[in-house]
């Protein structure tokens, strides 16, 4: 098929996962039995990457936390996507899907901080962003969150992680870090980086790195569903592509 020819190998080395989950999918554990639902529509450009290839990318993603217990969450991710890249068909469907679970490992005071393990789900669509379309799942990845509020109205929020990939590709390190702010009643602001880089992998795969900045703003619509809307753009990579995007995110708790 058109969409697995020719430089599919080079492919991906592209993006690492769209938009981020909200800061509120970090080093906090949800309350047992509340759930928190996240749909966000992106749209994405990507240039740059290894052997000419450039992508635009429309995806509408569902996130979703549960607490099952109050130290434990539950959290799953999957996305319907439209992508267009140079040399290749037109796609849709189904991509970007993913499952674990956050266990907390203290919270005291401001202070809080957890782990948290998840597999990726093999999908017609975008797995991994070093594989052609389809291929890929089977990732795992464990990833530890600390963060700490800061007076009533402040937060900031860091995450490391290792994101384990099976077959002749490279595993990854990963560092994300959030902080936002109210600023005028329930408005907030959060600024946020996403890091990622390679290690090991084939002698003939090149190693890459990237790094991406995003600012979004948030506002309630009543006490129990906001609104989220934001810009992300690349601020340094290398053998990666250059991403530009934005995106609307509807929250909704119960």
């Amino acid at each position: 098929m058109a969409h697995r020819a020719g430089g599919m190998a080079w492919l991906a080395i592209l993006v690492w996962a769209g938009a981020a989950a909200p800061a509120e999918a970090g080093a906090w554990t949800r309350a047992r039995g509340e759930t928190l639902l996240i749909s966000t529509q992106t749209w994405q450009r990507l240039d740059g990457a290894p052997g000419g290839i450039a992508q635009s990318k429309a995806e509408s993603a569902l996130y979703v936390e549960y607490g099952w217990r109050d130290h434990v969450t539950l959290v799953g991710r999957a996305a319907l996507q439209s992508i267009d890249r140079t040399h290749l068909d037109s796609w849709q469907g189904l991509g970007g899907a993913e499952a674990g679970v956050r266990l907390r490992l203290y919270r005291q005071g401001p202070w809080a901080a957890s782990a948290q393990v998840s597999a990726s789900v093999r999908t017609p669509g975008e797995n991994r962003f070093n594989a052609a379309l389809g291929e890929g799942g089977g990732d795992t990845e464990l990833r530890l969150l600390a963060g700490r509020s800061i007076g009533r109205s402040a937060f900031i929020d860091v995450q490391g992680a290792w994101r384990r990939r099976p077959g002749e590709t490279a595993d990854e390190w990963r560092l994300d870090v959030t902080a936002g702010t109210h600023i005028w009643g329930g408005l907030r602001v959060m600024g946020q980086s996403f890091s990622v880089w390679s290690v090991g992998g084939p002698a003939h795969q090149t190693a890459y790195s990237g790094h991406r900045l995003q600012a979004s703003v948030i506002w309630p619509l009543n006490s129990r569903t906001r609104i989220q809307t934001g810009a992300l753009g690349t601020v340094s990579s290398q053998h990666m592509g250059v991403e530009r995007s934005a995106f609307v995110a509807l929250w909704r708790s119960f």
